[in-house]
């Protein structure tokens, strides 16, 4: 299942964000990144 995370995160917050989704999923925008996950994986 492809999944899309979009990040409304201000200063700090938005540097730790980019950090985890960054070693997780492939960013396809500023604060937007998109990623394959099972169903597992959501849980």
């Amino acid at each position: 299942m492809m999944v899309t995370f979009v990040s409304q995160c201000e200063k700090n917050a938005l540097k730790k964000t980019r950090r985890v989704l960054d070693a997780f999923a492939n960013r396809i925008g500023d604060n937007t990144w998109q990623t394959l996950i099972t169903e597992d994986g959501l849980q």
